[in-house]
Order: C-alpha cells, then sequence, then structure tokens
C-alpha cells in the first residue's frame, strides 16, 4: 500500500516533521502533480479503513481526523498512478 496526501502541503510538512523527530533523519518529503481527473477518481472511491475488508480494491481514507484526502493507495490505483503522474513536477525537499 502506498500513502498519498493529496493537497495539503501542511499535512505534510506536519508529517515530515513528526518523522524526523522520530529519529528518522533521511526522511524527505516528495511531491509530485497528477491529473486532476485520477485525483478526484481516487477520492471518490476511498472508502473508510473500517471498510477496507469489505472493499479489497478501493483505496483507503486514512487520518481523516488529521487532514482531508489522505488515501492509501493499493496495486490497481498505484499501476494507474504511474501514468497519472504529470512529468517535470516532481520535488524532493
Amino acid at each position: 500500500m502506498l500513502f498519498l496526501n493529496f493537497g495539503d502541503r501542511n499535512r505534510a510538512e506536519a508529517f515530515l516533521q513528526q518523522r524526523l523527530a522520530q529519529g528518522f533523519s533521511d526522511t524527505k518529503m516528495k511531491s509530485f502533480q497528477v491529473a486532476s481527473d485520477y485525483a478526484e477518481q481516487v477520492k471518490s472511491l476511498a472508502v473508510p479503513e473500517r471498510l477496507s475488508k469489505r472493499f479489497p480494491n478501493l483505496p483507503i481514507k486514512v487520518d481523516p481526523t488529521k487532514a482531508n484526502n489522505q488515501i492509501g493507495l493499493k496495486n490497481r490505483q498505484i499501476d494507474l498512478l504511474k501514468y497519472a503522474i504529470l512529468q517535470g513536477t516532481g520535488k524532493v525537499e
């Protein structure tokens, strides 16, 4: 499973700081843009974590108390993500 944050930079920065404080000094924030139709599809299909076993092929909403659009992607969504990434938008911070 691949956990992604769709569009909340503050959440990404807070998570980065949390990981660094936990001693993971080599942690980096990686970002990239994706096609908006892909992002909207993933967000609309995502189910709450408690329903993930009932819907094993759908993405999962995670950390809803921390921020919106925190999604766990499964193999099918990861495969599609590779085509949805807008080339040249990747950054490592």
